[in-house]
C-alpha cells in the first residue's frame, strides 16, 4: 500500500492555523485565479505557505515506474514567495478572513487486475478551509499525474472536487478500480 496522505507534522502544521487570517492566495491569471502550477502561495497570518504538487517517480498501481504529483504543505521559503509574485502570469486573490475550521479530503484508491494482484494508495486530495459563515477555500490536487492545484472559493465546495468516479472510469478492462473518500476534520 502506497501513503500519499500528509502525516501528523503536516496536520499539526494546518491546526495551528485554525484562528489565524487567510489573507489572499497567489494563483494564475490565465485560469482566473482558480488553477496553480505546481506550486499555490498562501499568506495566513503574518507567514507564506505554499501547497506543492510536484512530479516523482515511483511505482503506484503495479504498472511500473510512474509519474506520480505529490501534493504537499509546508512553510514557504522567501525566494519562492518573491518569485511568485513577481511572475506576471500570477495573480494575488484575496480572502481576509479567520480560519474556524479546516478539513483535509482524503482518498483511498483500489486497483484490482484481472491476474488477481491488488494495488491500494491513500492520499490527502485536498485541503478545505472553513470560515464562521460557512463560506470556505478549497485546495485540491488535480488528477494523479497533473502538477495542477484546484483553488476554489464558495459554499459546499467539496461538490466542486473531481468525481471519484473519474478515477474509476480512467481504467481499461483489465482491472477493476474504485475510490473512497472522506473528510478529516481538523479542529
Amino acid at each position: 500500500m502506497k501513503n500519499l496522505k500528509f502525516d501528523e507534522a503536516t496536520k499539526n502544521l494546518l491546526k495551528s492555523l485554525i484562528g489565524k487570517s487567510f489573507n489572499f492566495y497567489i494563483a494564475d491569471r490565465e485560469f482566473g485565479g482558480t488553477k496553480a502550477f505546481s506550486d499555490l502561495i498562501v499568506s495566513i497570518g503574518n507567514v507564506y505557505y505554499a501547497f506543492k504538487n510536484k512530479l516523482s517517480a515511483m511505482e503506484y498501481f503495479g504498472e511500473g515506474i510512474e509519474e506520480i504529483a505529490m501534493f504537499s504543505f509546508t512553510e514557504a521559503e522567501k525566494e519562492q514567495v518573491d518569485n511568485e509574485k513577481l511572475y506576471s502570469r500570477n495573480v494575488e486573490i484575496a480572502v481576509g478572513l479567520k480560519i474556524t475550521s479546516i478539513e483535509l479530503v482524503q482518498e483511498k484508491q483500489v486497483v484490482s487486475y484481472n491476474n488477481g494482484e491488488t494495488y491500494i494508495g491513500e492520499l490527502t486530495r485536498g485541503v478545505i478551509f472553513n470560515f464562521s459563515d460557512g463560506y470556505q477555500v478549497s485546495i485540491e490536487k488535480d488528477v494523479w499525474y497533473s502538477e495542477y492545484i484546484n483553488i476554489h472559493k464558495g459554499y459546499e465546495l467539496i461538490s466542486t472536487f473531481n468525481p471519484v468516479d473519474d478515477f474509476k472510469n480512467e481504467w481499461n478492462d483489465s482491472c477493476i478500480a474504485q475510490c473512497e473518500r472522506t473528510i478529516e476534520k481538523i479542529l
